[in-house]
């Protein structure tokens, strides 16, 4: 990147980001991917059971506390690191709409060069946290002003 003792850097960490990930946002994410490559119907159920998840604890099914029908994106496997990268993508895509294209995203970690000034970059960061929180997400966020890079 050009002139980055100019920018102002956005750190930021999706909270818990797989057991986060709820049905709703990994439907909109199938919604968002639709529109660059087509997934039937089929598809479609196949990748929303492969998320109900059986766990047992004393003979009994456990569930989270957040879900009551086993939906759960399970860390430690395929299934459960190409959805986080697909949700990621449709999170990616939104902010990106947003606030421009020098957004990255891996996994649940995020950085965004801007510039600006202080009272923008705090305004684009409460707005990030907004996009995050619409679709039931926590982040943790900091900003980095411009300078303060070694």
């Amino acid at each position: 990147m050009e002139n980055k003792n100019s920018l102002s850097f956005i750190c930021f960490d999706v909270c818990e980001f797989y057991p986060s990930i709820t049905e709703k946002l990994l439907s909109n994410a199938l919604d968002f991917a639709t529109k660059y490559r087509r997934i039937t119907g089929h598809e479609r159920e196949i990748i929303l059971q492969a998320k109900r998840s059986l766990l047992f604890s004393e003979n009994c099914p456990w569930e989270k506390r957040s879900a009551n029908n086993l939906f759960d994106v399970t860390m430690g496997y395929f299934d459960g690191a190409e959805t986080c990268e697909l949700v990621g993508c449709y999170l990616l895509s939104l902010l990106t709409k947003k606030y421009g294209q020098n957004i990255g995203l891996y996994r649940d970690d995020g950085l965004a060069a801007l510039k600006g000034n202080p009272q923008e970059v705090e305004r684009i960061k409460k707005g990030m946290c907004k996009v995050f929180r619409d679709h039931d997400l926590k982040i943790t966020v900091e900003a980095i002003p411009p300078r303060s890079i070694s």
